[in-house]
């Protein structure tokens, strides 16, 4: 078994939100407020988790978050 503090401390913030259930993920997005930390959640989860359900709830977040931001959307 891998040390969870290990992976914590080695695995990028995007990458662990996916890396859970919907469910776990969509309870840890109620405390984001970074678009820029959803938007690379949902690339890493198109590239690599391809789950519908996790797509469309980042999708929804990143969303929310830019109208919040006044529709600040920089790529």
């Amino acid at each position: 078994m891998t040390d969870p503090y290990d992976y914590f401390k080695k695995t990028p913030a995007h990458i662990r939100m996916v890396n859970t259930s919907v469910q776990d993920c969509r309870v840890s997005l109620n405390f984001v407020t970074d678009p820029d930390l959803v938007r690379r959640a949902l690339a890493y989860e198109k590239a690599n988790g391809q789950r519908s359900s996790m797509i469309k709830l980042l999708a929804a977040k990143l969303k929310t978050l830019e109208k919040s931001m006044g529709g600040a959307h920089v790529d």
